[in-house]
């Protein structure tokens, strides 16, 4: 709740203008307009990070077959949907989620 009120500085701040002199009160209410519009700007950013955690974070991710069929990534075993072509050790990259398995596909090897 109290971020709220950080994020409404500007409209607060307008009340520098009731209890102080116009000539002290405009410097101070453009420096906090400037730091309102750098703390929007670090929020924006903030939120156009990339998905890092749960199955969407998974989406992208390179990772070995394992020998039962199985692919082991960030510490947790998981099971692929449709294993047709793909032998033990081969590298493969997740593109999807089907339930509780995952799609993948071969990644080609540019060595």
């Amino acid at each position: 709740m109290w971020c709220h009120l950080l994020l409404m500085s500007p409209v607060i701040g307008l009340g520098l203008f009731l209890i102080m002199p116009w000539t002290v009160a405009l410097p101070l209410y453009l420096a906090v307009i400037a730091l309102s519009f750098w703390l929007y700007f670090k929020i924006m950013k903030s939120t156009q990070r990339p998905v890092t955690t749960g199955s969407e974070g998974l989406l992208g991710q390179v990772a070995e077959l394992g020998p039962d069929g199985s692919l082991r990534v960030r510490g947790e075993r998981w099971l692929i949907a449709g294993r047709d072509g793909l032998s033990p050790g081969r590298r493969v990259r997740i593109v999807g989620l089907r339930g509780l398995r995952l799609e993948v596909q071969p990644v080609e090897d540019d060595a």
